[in-house]
């Protein structure tokens, strides 16, 4: 094993597991955490089974995915028919920042508690998740102090109506709460819980959003108090169930605080450059050939969704997966659950792909009414930029499963400096066909350069 240097993640192995292959000493007094071997093995049940099944896992996985875009599509269209075109945009901008704040959260808190975890003994464990839990507490307490100060000047300035605006900040920390239980029961493998708390919100909000639609009474502080009521209802039944996991001491939550920084500060910078693509695609289009070229790329998502929907889902469940199977099982268990996951992005993901070059344009021409005739000639090289991101986040994920992130940045940018180069070359000529040409060609330019960075830093443990 590499020995890490000032500038990698540091990690305290006084409190952690000894590696799988450490030989048991029979001197040493038993622990009382551990099971006996004459103890009756329990029965497995049908959801054990599941939760132990990775190709079951993955496609739940991918139905909450599906679930949860379904409700905020489902959600944005009653907005857009009931409330008009203003409260949608404010809906899209807050769901915009929200998505941005989950995504910081998601990489400071969650992300190293998904590698750390399978590291420490089950008393530990416990004060590190009630570390964890005391960390998110204090973000959310800074994030709300942001907001609050955000809200008070967009309130001062008339740029979006007062009662929307602190309704909405005092939902965002619920929001935030759940996103949190959810990303901790994932980092467990749960998948199972994570489909009923998601499965509880979405049927509570498309409930009373849906009801309020039907009956003439929507508007946009409505959505965002049934947001914060099911949000806060699905976080607290997920702690009270999970109450005795939580212990809390002051000097793990100050311990624990700089080993979770020095892995989520690299973590946070590979987010802000790996979804830095996406976003900055459409407005280079937008900025050299107007709003019409824009249109065009953006008709493509309906059934490039479904391929971001089983990538979102996949990842959800790759990333726990990956750090578990390399604490238990070294090198070789990671590489096998990677080669799994590998064949079920190549049947999911390549299906789509498959469909969009073969029925997309139909399916485009039959939704759009015709409007966009070169939206059928993008879905598929969008299709197969979703493919290759893919496939850059099973090297991506296992680089975190083995403790490199700060080499996931440096795949990042690559990727970044590929997208500015080829949308330089190709957009001004080829429009929105040049656009997703550059999409594809720095996400398949990433993906290559993560595979051979994680090629060499696994060869090295």
């Amino acid at each position: 094993m590499s020995t890490a240097t000032p500038t990698e993640t540091a990690v305290d192995f006084r409190d952690v597991l000894p590696p799988p292959s450490a030989v048991r000493d029979l001197n040493k007094r038993p622990d009382p955490n551990e099971h006996e071997s004459n103890q009756p093995v329990p029965s497995v049940g049908l959801l054990d089974k599941i939760r132990e099944s990775d190709l079951a896992s993955s496609l739940l996985a991918i139905f909450d995915q599906a679930m949860i875009s379904g409700t905020n599509f489902l959600t944005a269209v009653l907005i857009g028919r009931c409330c008009g075109a203003e409260s949608l945009g404010i809906y899209s901008l807050v769901a915009a920042a929200l998505a941005m704040t989950i995504g910081l959260q998601d990489q400071l808190i969650t992300a190293p508690f998904v590698l750390y975890q399978n590291r420490f003994r089950p008393n530990r464990l416990k004060q590190y998740t009630g570390s964890v839990f005391a960390h998110q507490t204090v973000l959310t307490g800074i994030i709300f102090a942001i907001f609050a100060g955000i809200c008070q000047q967009i309130s001062h300035s008339g740029g979006l109506p007062s009662t929307i605006s602190w309704i909405l900040l005092l939902s965002a920390p619920s929001i935030l709460y759940r996103a949190f239980v959810r990303n901790l029961a994932l980092a467990r493998c749960d998948v199972i819980s994570v489909v009923a708390l998601d499965a509880l919100v979405c049927v509570c909000q498309l409930g009373v959003v849906g009801s309020l639609a039907w009956t003439g009474h929507l508007a946009l502080p409505v959505v965002y108090v049934t947001m914060g009521f099911t949000c806060t209802t699905a976080a607290l039944v997920w702690l009270q169930k999970h109450r005795a996991d939580f212990k809390f001491s002051r000097r793990a939550i100050k311990a624990d605080a700089v080993r979770n920084w020095r892995f989520g500060r690299w973590a946070l910078a590979t987010h802000l450059a790996g979804t830095s693509t996406p976003y900055i695609m459409p407005w280079i289009l937008f900025s050299i050939h107007g709003e019409a070229a824009t249109g065009t790329l953006a008709a493509c998502s309906v059934i490039v969704g479904v391929a971001n929907i089983m990538l979102a889902g996949m990842g959800d469940f790759l990333a726990p997966r990956a750090a578990a199977a390399f604490a238990q099982g070294g090198k070789n268990q990671l590489t096998a659950i990677l080669m799994k996951m590998l064949i079920l992005i190549s049947i999911g993901i390549g299906t789509v792909c498959a469909v969009a070059f073969g029925v997309g344009e139909q399916v485009i021409q039959i939704l759009y009414d015709g409007r966009f005739p070169e939206a059928g000639q993008l879905v598929g090289l969008l299709t197969l930029s979703v493919l290759a991101n893919a496939l850059g986040a099973l090297a991506g994920n296992g680089l975190w499963a083995i403790d490199r992130p700060r080499a996931n940045f440096i795949a990042d940018i690559t990727t970044l400096i590929i997208a500015i180069v080829c949308a330089a070359l190709l957009v001004q000529p080829y429009a929105a066909f040049g656009a997703a040409s550059a999409t594809l060609l720095a996400s398949a330019g990433g993906a290559v350069v993560r595979f051979v960075i994680f090629r060499n830093q696994l060869a090295k443990r």
